[in-house]
């Protein structure tokens, strides 16, 4: 599928094609492809609809933005 990615067995490939499997991917699956992450697509929109409100969001770092994440000791 690309460079550095994990082959897929063209058996699933296959039963894809059959209408057999589903692929569910979460966030993070566009970064790869130099995609923009959730969090970019959010500051697009606002920061073309609503300058103040990105403003607010561009202030706040990505570590915070982050709440509900496990955290490591430190």
């Amino acid at each position: 599928m690309g460079t550095g990615l994990a082959s897929i067995p063209e058996r699933l490939l296959l039963a894809h094609t059959r209408g057999e499997v589903l692929f569910i991917c979460g966030a993070g699956i566009s970064r790869p492809a130099d995609l923009p992450d959730f969090r970019q697509l959010v500051l697009d929109v606002y920061e073309a609809l609503d300058g103040g409100v990105h403003a607010i969001l561009c202030g706040i770092h990505r570590e915070r933005a982050t709440i509900g994440r496990p955290t490591a000791a430190v």
